[in-house]
């Protein structure tokens, strides 16, 4: 895909396959280069994740997904050595993971009706804009500070020329628990909310809202929306500049090298912290 700044609707391939930066990329090459190139094994709750994505945001990709009959409404996918579903797995010619369980189908129509009539506050009901939401748009700006393309996928964005919305869900065991997510010192979701509000108001020149969605994937399926105060915005947008900083200077002497080193290298020292008493 030639690279030019804009919105534009694109297939999970055409998005990997663009050279440009992403926040997902950054925080993994904080940790190693090798982590930044290293292929991402599916999870099981990263695949239930996936499938509520579709079933919220992309309905031709949850239409593709093989919709396991009712029979079927509870058995494990990691269940292999069950004859039952091992024979049904080679009846659909699938090995699992694009499979969703009868229980999970009705799960997710649950879920979906409950988030439609969330109330972000007392004037505004989720589903009063749902449909005027652009669904999984891909981002992409050149970045003149830089001199680097940088992109983004934002799941969900009402896009009022005055007031624009970015929504991000995560599916998670426990909506409340979100908040915690956000402030992790691995996942560190407030970078995300930075690089995401950034990369609008460079494109459209609008400082969007970001809100995060906890929606819980157990019954009574509790949902939460949590947004960010400013201090921690500029937080996660020091970050964010100090990864990209990091990653050119490692691009520049990258050139002299035959191969990814796959860590960092050097020796680390660890300080005694200011709880550890003598």
């Amino acid at each position: 895909m030639e690279l030019q700044e804009g919105m534009f609707k694109i297939t999970d391939e055409e998005y990997f396959s663009i050279n440009a930066l992403s926040n997902s990329f950054l925080k993994a090459f904080d940790r190693s280069p090798g982590h930044a190139f290293a292929d991402k094994e599916q999870t099981a709750f990263m695949r239930l994740g996936k499938f509520g994505h579709a079933y919220l945001l992309d309905e031709y990709e949850y239409d593709k997904l093989i919709k396991a009959p009712e029979t079927y409404a509870e058995m494990p996918l990691a269940n292999r050595k069950n004859k039952p579903w091992g024979d049904y797995l080679k009846a659909v010619g699938d090995d699992g993971s694009n499979v969703i369980l009868h229980k999970e189908q009705v799960a997710f129509q649950t879920i979906k009706d409950l988030l439609l009539d969330y109330h972000i506050n007392d004037e505004l009901r989720f589903g009063d804009i749902y449909n005027e939401c652009k669904k999984e748009m891909a981002l992409i700006y050149f970045d003149p500070e830089f001199e680097i393309w940088i992109k983004g996928k934002i799941d969900l964005l009402f896009p009022s020329p005055d007031y624009p919305i970015i929504f991000d869900p995560k599916f998670t065991s426990n909506s409340k628990k979100l908040q915690k997510k956000i402030l992790d010192e691995d996942l560190k979701y407030y970078r995300q909310a930075a690089f995401y509000i950034d990369l609008c108001q460079k494109l459209f020149g609008v400082m969007p809202v970001f809100y995060f969605i906890g929606i819980e994937t157990a019954e009574p399926y509790g949902i939460d929306m949590f947004d960010l105060d400013k201090e921690l915005i500029e937080r996660g947008r020091y970050e964010n500049k100090l990864s990209i900083q990091k990653y050119l200077i490692w691009r520049e002497r990258q050139k002299e090298k035959e191969r990814i080193y796959p860590s960092w290298e050097g020796v680390t020292t660890v300080h005694k912290p200011g709880w550890l008493k003598d």
